[in-house]
């Protein structure tokens, strides 16, 4: 009986997968209607995750930021995380994401801005 227990509990138990590495996509702004290129390179810190993205702003203009994403949450193999991170010369953000070990989704919001970011590797 302390066998079968031992089973069932780790089949229960799911682990989450590594998003770290390099991923690929987009951004959309929903209020202002702009999009752009966006890169992110994920590298994992414990229960968190410190993200470096890259893209670009009305096609030509340049950008990088770095935000903290914290692990919230796991249903099945999808990642829950969020995190709020201040913006040089753009205020506070806030994010709420999902990831797969393929796709990552995340809605951002701020005082003045509102959109997805949508990733795949």
């Amino acid at each position: 009986m302390k066998t079968l227990f031992a089973v069932l509990l780790l089949a229960s138990t799911v682990q989450a997968q590594d998003l770290s590495g390099k991923w690929h996509g987009c951004w959309t702004d929903n209020k202002s209607g702009h999009t752009g290129k966006l890169h992110g390179n994920f590298e994992c810190q414990g229960g968190s995750y410190r993200v470096v993205f890259t893209g670009t702003f009305a096609k030509i203009v340049p950008f990088r930021f770095v935000a903290n994403l914290q692990v919230t949450g796991q249903e099945g193999d999808t990642t829950i995380l969020s995190g709020t991170q201040n913006i040089p010369f753009m205020g506070p953000f806030t994010y709420h994401a999902r990831a797969t070990n393929s796709n990552f989704a995340a809605d951002y919001s701020s005082r003045r801005w509102e959109g997805q970011f949508l990733l795949s590797r």
